[in-house]
This record gives structure tokens, C-alpha cells and sequence, in this order.
């Protein structure tokens, strides 16, 4: 399956990310505004890197 992979740096705390991030609610109305659907939104904590949140999405390629 093709896939995309952007980073993003976004400008807030640690925290509030981490609050926005870990919010179900959050995360399907930035799907909604990139006019796709959260398929799945996980939270990766390894020791020897910086906490992160994989969220995958379905788009539309139009």
C-alpha cells in the first residue's frame, strides 16, 4: 500500500501536544480538515528517543 510520512513541528509545549495528541476528539477533526478519517492514532514512548504520536490516516487522492 502506498504510504506518506510528514513530520511536523508544532508550535506549543510539550504538554499541551501531548494533551492534543492523546485527544480522539482532536485528532478526527484534524483528519476532517485534511478531508480524511483517522484510521489509527498510536503513542510510541522509547526510552532513547522522544516521546511521539503515529497517526495514520485514509485520504482522498483527488
Amino acid at each position: 500500500m502506498p504510504s506518506l510520512e510528514h513530520e511536523a513541528e508544532l508550535p506549543a509545549s510539550p504538554a499541551a501536544l501531548a494533551g492534543a495528541l492523546a485527544d480522539p476528539a482532536f485528532l478526527e477533526a484534524w483528519a476532517a480538515r485534511l478531508e480524511g478519517r483517522a484510521v489509527r492514532a498510536e503513542r510510541q514512548e522509547d526510552p532513547a528517543e522522544p516521546p511521539a504520536t503515529v497517526l495514520e490516516l485514509d485520504l482522498p487522492t483527488s
